[in-house]
């Protein structure tokens, strides 16, 4: 079992508590970004549901990300990245754990190296599962680091 930072309790109460509020599942999944945020600060921030059947991965939530890469990772080719890197089965949830070049990886090499991303983090969180990463090192659902750079 994963120890919680300090804040990690109340941070779970809190989203335990959004996930059964009755509204739209697109506003939960951007009040779902507040409590993590006030503990790890991010300029990115990407919630999808994974529809591997229809090829695509629309955004229920998606800030500080260039409008080309949210189009890649939305359609087709981000879903082949994600199946490619195993990031639909369980394993490892983090690109800096996988064991791949990351200049092989479209959406790092084209979109996120080039716009100033370090230390990839994120993937797909599932529930029972904790949040990937530890706090601190990396943000866990934008990818970029915890300097407050993007």
């Amino acid at each position: 079992m994963v120890d919680l930072p300090p804040a990690g309790v109340k941070i779970a109460v809190e989203v335990a508590r959004i996930a059964s509020v009755l509204t739209s599942i697109e506003q939960r999944a951007q009040l779902l970004l507040e409590p993590p945020g006030r503990v790890v600060p991010f300029q990115g921030a990407w919630i999808s549901l994974l529809d591997p059947e229809a090829r695509e991965q629309p955004p229920l939530v998606c800030h500080g990300y260039p409008n080309g890469l949210r189009s890649y990772m939305a359609g087709p080719g981000g879903v082949a990245e994600i199946e490619m890197l195993g990031l639909d089965r369980s394993g490892a949830t983090r690109l800096s754990d996988l064991p791949i070049d990351l200049q092989q990886v479209l959406s790092w090499a084209e979109y996120l190296a080039p716009a100033g991303f370090r230390r990839p983090g994120g993937g797909p969180v599932r529930p029972g599962r904790p949040l990937p990463g530890d706090a601190g090192s990396e943000h866990r659902l934008g990818g970029a680091s915890d300097r407050g750079r993007p």
